[in-house]
């Protein structure tokens, strides 16, 4: 099972949406439809360099190429900016692995 995970610097204003907005990306870039992914925002009093830090784990299929994964992580580092209010460039981390992996902490 996918996961994503936000950590946002807690001076940042963080909207009720939040969540369901990446929710979308990241289903609609991991074509995972009717698999709800559980997005996290976290509060953090650290978070370099820029306030936002994301993270996603997710299985390694065929059809998630390096494009694919670049393309989602440059979405998703534009959507954090705008809708935390951030400047620079944010910290994306993908970290893709296998179905018997992610079973195994699931």
């Amino acid at each position: 099972m996918s996961s994503c995970k936000i950590f946002v610097e807690v001076s940042k204003i963080i909207p009720d949406s939040a969540a369901n907005i990446f929710n979308e990306i990241v289903t609609k870039r991991l074509e995972t439809e009717g698999e709800k992914i559980p997005v996290i925002v976290i509060e953090s009093k650290q978070v370099e360099p820029a306030g936002c830090y994301i993270e996603i784990l997710c299985n390694r299929t065929p059809h998630r190429t390096h494009e694919v994964i670049q393309s989602m992580a440059i979405e998703l580092d534009n959507t954090a900016r705008r809708i935390f209010q951030i400047d620079e460039p944010i910290g994306v981390r993908i970290q893709m692995v296998d179905d018997d992996f992610l079973s195994s902490i699931n």
